[in-house]
C-alpha cells in the first residue's frame, strides 16, 4: 500500500483520477488501509499504522544561533548597499582630506552609516532570537 502512495505522489493531476480510478476509486482505497468515511480511523490500529506510516509529526529544527541570524539579517539588500555605500564614502571622504584634524571629520559620515547599520542588524537579529525561542 505505501507504493500505491508513492506512486500516487510522483503523478500528475491529470493522471490522478484515472490512476485512483483504477485502483477501485475511493471506496475500495479506504478499504485497503483500513478506515472507513464515517468513523476514520480505528482507535486500536493508531499503534500499528504509527510503526508502519510513521507519526503524524515534523520533526522540530534546531533553533537557530544568535550569529546565524545576524549573517542572515546582513544578507539583506539594503544592508549591503548601505554598507558599500558606507566604504565607498570614507574612501571617497579620506583621499580628499589632507589635514589631520579634517580627518575626523571625513570619517563622521560612513561611521553614521555603519553604525545604523548595526543597530539596524542587532535589533532584527534580536527580534528574530526571540521568535525562536
Amino acid at each position: 500500500m505505501i507504493d500505491t502512495v508513492t506512486k500516487c505522489q510522483e503523478r500528475d493531476f491529470d493522471e490522478d483520477i484515472t490512476h485512483l480510478e483504477g485502483l477501485g476509486g475511493q471506496i475500495q482505497i479506504m478499504k485497503d488501509i483500513g478506515v472507513s468515511m464515517d468513523q476514520g480511523v480505528q482507535m486500536d490500529s493508531v499503534g500499528d499504522r504509527t510503526v508502519q506510516y510513521g507519526s503524524n509529526f515534523f520533526a522540530s529544527r534546531p533553533p537557530k544561533t544568535f550569529c546565524e541570524l545576524v549573517v542572515e539579517a546582513l544578507d539583506d539588500l539594503t544592508m549591503q548597499i548601505l554598507i558599500v555605500a558606507a566604504c565607498v564614502s570614507l574612501v571617497i571622504n579620506l583621499s580628499q582630506e589632507e589635514e589631520r584634524n579634517k580627518i575626523k571629520i571625513a570619517i563622521l559620515e560612513p561611521l553614521a552609516i555603519f553604525l545604523a547599520v548595526a543597530a539596524c542588524t542587532l535589533v532584527a537579529a534580536l527580534n528574530d532570537y526571540q521568535k525562536e525561542k
